[in-house]
C-alpha cells in the first residue's frame, strides 16, 4: 500500500478524533447551569442581588483567578484576596443562600457568605462546616462533597 495513503488515512483518523474531543469539551462548557461562574460568563446569584464575575490574573508563568462579588448596581461589594491556580480544576458557583463555592483541586473547597451582623463576606472551609453543598459540586465531584 502507498505509504501516502496509510499517511492520509491516519491523519485522518487523528483529526476526527480531535474534533470529537472538542466538540465534547465545547458541549460541556455549553451545559453549565447558570449558577456556575466562569471567566466568560458571570452569574447571578439566587436571591438576583450579586453577581459572581471570574477573572484572570498573573503572569503567563503563574496564572491564577480571583473572585469578584457584585451589587445589583455593579458596584464591587467583595473581591477575593485568594488566588486560584489556573492549572488545577477550579469551579466557581453559588448556592443556597446566596453563598459563594470555589472548589478548588489543589486547595479544597470553600464558600463564602454575607454575615447579617457585620454586612462582609466571610470565608468558610467547607470540610470544616456542616454546611451542605450544592448540586453542581456533588455531581462533579460527588466522593468530596457528600453532605
Amino acid at each position: 500500500m502507498n505509504k501516502t495513503i496509510v499517511f492520509s488515512k491516519k491523519l485522518l483518523y487523528n483529526l476526527s478524533v480531535l474534533l470529537i474531543v472538542l466538540t465534547s469539551c465545547q458541549e460541556k462548557a455549553m451545559v453549565l447551569p447558570a449558577e456556575v461562574a466562569t471567566v466568560e460568563k458571570p452569574a447571578i446569584s439566587p436571591s438576583e442581588k450579586y453577581t459572581l464575575v471570574i477573572e484572570n490574573h498573573g503572569t503567563s508563568d503563574l496564572p491564577y483567578r480571583e473572585f469578584k462579588i457584585l451589587d445589583q448596581e455593579q458596584n464591587l461589594v467583595y473581591t477575593s484576596s485568594e488566588q486560584f491556580d489556573i492549572r488545577h480544576t477550579t469551579y466557581f458557583l453559588w448556592g443556597a443562600d446566596d453563598r459563594v463555592w470555589v472548589y478548588s483541586g489543589d486547595i479544597g473547597t470553600f464558600f463564602w457568605e454575607n454575615e447579617p451582623d457585620t454586612k462582609k463576606w466571610q470565608q468558610h472551609v467547607y470540610a470544616r462546616s456542616d454546611v451542605p453543598a450544592p448540586s453542581y459540586l456533588k455531581d462533579q465531584r460527588p466522593r468530596l462533597h457528600q453532605r
